[in-house]
Parts: structure tokens; sequence; C-alpha cells
């Protein structure tokens, strides 16, 4: 939705501000999947809420790492998804979209309440249920998606010309 709100201004800046917003909830939206990958009972995959409740007492780099994916999603600095955000907000402020921006922020905030919902049964709910191992191949790709994302959040400016490049073509 918010790419394509970006997109309405149909300039090459919100060509390029979608495509990095994109990107940057495309890397966080894998962690997300790759997360419930190691969300396990007794070889079933979970996913109900209620499922992993206090699994951040068993599992806290799983944990960690949720949270990290879905607070990056809400564009929170100094994550990289607020590098997203920024440049989508930027855009839509230079072309005077302000009705648009005030539904991004709604959007936002409703993305946020729910995401504080998981964090609260993830951290702070009773566990009910004993989880399985996590596969190694769990933590090497949530591993590689975290090295991937603080790289970009050390050097943005990599990524973004590396994207201005990319559509220049």
């Amino acid at each position: 939705g918010i790419v394509l709100a970006v997109l309405v201004g149909l300039s090459e800046t919100a060509e390029f501000s979608g495509f990095v917003f994109l990107l940057v909830s495309m890397l966080a939206m894998a962690g997300i999947y790759t997360v419930f990958y190691g969300f396990k009972s007794k070889g079933e995959y979970l996913s109900n809420m209620q499922d992993v409740a206090g699994i951040a007492e068993s599992k806290p780099y799983i944990a960690a790492a949720m949270l990290m994916f879905m607070t990056s999603l809400l564009g929170f600095p100094p994550l990289l998804g607020f590098v997203g955000m920024l440049i989508v907000l930027d855009d839509l402020v230079s072309v005077h979209q302000y009705g648009i921006i005030l539904a991004v922020m709604l959007g936002i905030l409703m993305m946020a309440s729910a995401y504080l919902r998981v964090i609260k049964v993830m951290y702070f709910d009773e566990k009910q249920r004993s989880f399985d191992r996590v596969d190694r191949g769990i933590y090497m790709i949530l591993l590689t998606d975290v090295v991937i994302i603080v790289a970009l959040l050390v050097s943005p400016k990599e990524l973004l010309g590396a994207i201005a490049a990319m559509l220049r073509l």
C-alpha cells in the first residue's frame, strides 16, 4: 500500500523511493518468515499467536530477531526500515501529498498495535508449549539477513547508489 501511495506521484523520485521501501520491507519480511520456520513444537509449525507465548524464554535469539524485523517494518530508527520510511515520507512531502502521509501514518499505527500484541505474547505471556530445537539453517539464514540489514544500515549510501544505478538501466 505504501509503495502504491508513493507511485501516485509518477516521477523518477517516486519510483526510486518506492523501490527502496520495497527492498527494505522485503528484507524484513524475509526475516519474519524465517523466524516462523523456527517456531516448531513437536515437529509442527506454529501459526497461532498463543502457540508462541513465552518463546523469548527458551528461544531468545529467535524472539530478538523477530522483534528487530517487526520494528524495522514500522520504520523505527536506527533500523533499516527507518531509511525506507524516511525516503518515502520525504518524497510524499516534496509532492505535497499530505493526505497520503496521514493515511500512511495511520497504517503504521495499526501495524504497531498488532506488532505490540505479538511482542507481548512472545515476551510476557506464560509459556504454554515446549519448543523444538531450531535448525542451524534457520540461524544461518537469520544471521545472513541481519548482517545484510546491518551492513546496509551502516552504509545506506551504498544501497541508495546501487538502487539508483539499477533503475537507470
